[in-house]
């Protein structure tokens, strides 16, 4: 989201929190002397009132841009001129693009840094005939493929560094960082191993998750990372139709599928899904409006993994101490009658959170759930 998108919609910060945002977006790196100065003062007012920065930062994609074919920062092969990006570059337009990244956080102030960067795919093709790769290659003494892998852990390695030194120059701290598609779950991509830039470079995993309002793809990834990372450092690139629209009522789905199976939040690309039709943001809100009271249980509480009796569904559970969370998917139209034994020898309380009813039940806790639809409880307990 851009901030002319902000800017131009009336009461923005006002109406931005009420459906659930706490950040708001920025892209210093398409700024100049001429557009920055209305910019600044969005962001200044966006602070004011409390929201957090994201600065959106391609890098390395804007040092390519304006080369041309052959350029010493794509891959020297003999006899053939082409646009893949070398991994092994590190000469003065390399230079210039950490200069550019610590620029755009003085410029910007953010909080968090959040990368999208896909140009490496095709690294490991160019590198097998560049010849700069190959001369070092031979240096490092080591595979093609590790050598790749530390080409690319050299990337996010000065990138951190360049954020660094952009947020000590102005003296604010320094913004979390995170990477699209950079998670434990799948950790390879292009020639970055995940597990070499977390927790050094980077402070989350962030997968995405464009999967067509696929309620049961956001489960397993959050829950397989939250299990691998050990931790809630996750935040997810969610989308409201990137890669497929799809009906607006799943938003809720995988909004409370992210937020119980371990991520601490989530972020969506891109704006442009939303503005399709206002049952996006109204779903998103209301995911978060059920369970915004339960805030603390959600960021402090632990992940279980509840079963029931129908196994065709899909359970998430955070718990601490004597309340916890139930959601409860039935995705797949299975037959709607479930039972849940409750981590509780009393239940003291149910609530439905959808419907704001109180509802009988016991440490065997039954209910239905209708078809492609959810429930979600509140419940307490000794």
């Amino acid at each position: 989201m851009i901030e002319r998108n902000g800017m131009e919609w009336p009461d923005f910060l006002e109406n931005w929190r009420k459906l659930g945002f706490n950040t708001v977006s920025s892209f210093p790196r398409f700024w100049n002397a001429k557009s920055d100065g209305p910019y600044k003062e969005y962001l200044d007012a966006s602070r004011k009132a409390g929201f957090k920065v994201i600065m959106n930062d391609s890098a390395f994609h804007e040092m390519m841009r304006g080369h041309k074919a052959g350029s010493e920062i794509f891959c020297q092969i003999p006899g053939e001129t082409n646009k893949v990006l070398c991994p092994s570059y590190r000469g003065p337009y390399y230079e210039k693009e950490m200069e550019r990244v610590a620029r755009c956080v003085r410029e910007g102030k953010p909080d968090y840094v959040f990368y999208d960067i896909e140009c490496w795919h095709h690294s490991a093709a160019g590198a097998s005939k560049c010849t700069r790769c190959q001369e070092a290659l031979k240096k490092s003494g080591k595979s093609m493929n590790e050598f790749l892998l530390d080409c690319g852990s050299e990337t996010m390695r000065d990138l951190d560094a360049a954020v660094k030194a952009g947020a000590e120059q102005i003296g604010i701290p320094v913004p979390v960082q995170g990477s699209y598609n950079r998670h434990g779950l799948k950790p390879l991509y292009g020639i970055e191993d995940f597990w070499r830039i977390y927790p050094a470079y980077i402070s989350m995993a962030q997968p995405s998750l464009y999967v067509a309002g696929r309620a049961r793809d956001v489960h397993d990834s959050i829950r397989g990372n939250h299990k691998l990372l050990k931790n809630k450092q996750i935040i997810p690139w969610l989308t409201a139709g990137t890669y497929g629209e799809f009906e607006s009522y799943k938003l809720e789905q995988m909004v409370l599928e992210t937020l119980l199976n371990g991520a601490r939040g989530i972020t969506y690309y891109a704006y442009g899904d939303f503005t399709d039709s206002p049952l996006d943001f109204y779903y998103h809100a209301k995911a978060l409006a059920q369970i915004r009271p339960y805030e603390s249980l959600i960021a402090d509480g632990e992940v279980l993994e509840p079963t029931g009796t129908n196994k065709e569904m899909l359970y998430s559970c955070v718990k601490k101490d004597g309340e916890m969370l139930l959601l409860v998917g039935n995705y797949f139209n299975a037959t709607e009658k479930t039972v849940v034994k409750l981590p509780f020898a009393k239940v003291t309380g149910i609530t439905d959170l959808r419907s704001g009813e109180k509802v009988d039940g016991s440490p065997g806790f039954e209910f239905e759930v209708p078809k492609s639809d959810i429930r979600l409880f509140y419940i307490t307990g000794q």
